[in-house]
């Protein structure tokens, strides 16, 4: 890839993540869809407690909340293993991408917790840690495919 491309790629990229943080500022600490409101700290600290739930409740639930909850966890960090990646060839390791969502969504469900506008919940660090994970098998696959995109 030509050196001029390289550089739309990346500043298109910069673009992407600033929506994508604007975006993810605007649902996790503003929207009211979740009907945030000022109550005591809520905490899951138990791995798979959450994820269990709803895994054994899907009836109670229904589809739509099973799949925001847990599907929706995955694929709103997918960006975070593609979009780093894209910028910067220093993201271009699993393991940087898993420990650069880890530490992100750990920042988020504690800043939830603190705020008060959600509850920390340790199933959420472990499915957003997978979408970011997968994120950056989708941005490996790209590569394969196209591979100048890696250049």
């Amino acid at each position: 890839m030509t050196s001029n491309k390289r550089s739309k790629m990346i500043y298109i990229s910069w673009g992407l993540l600033l929506i994508y943080t604007g975006f993810m500022i605007y649902v996790l600490f503003i929207s009211s869809y979740y009907n945030r409101v000022a109550r005591s700290p809520s905490y899951n600290l138990i791995p798979f407690k959450t994820i269990g739930m709803y895994m054994r409740n899907l009836r109670a639930f229904g589809l739509e909340i099973w799949a925001t909850n847990l599907l929706g966890n995955i694929i709103v960090f997918m960006p975070v293993g593609i979009l780093p990646s894209v910028i910067s060839k220093g993201y271009r390791s699993i393991f940087k991408i898993l420990l650069l969502t880890m530490l992100l969504s750990l920042t988020v469900e504690l800043l939830q917790l603190v705020l008060m506008v959600g509850s920390f919940d340790i199933d959420d660090i472990i499915l957003n840690t997978i979408g970011g994970g997968l994120g950056y098998i989708v941005y490996c696959l790209s590569g394969a495919i196209y591979p100048r995109l890696k250049d």
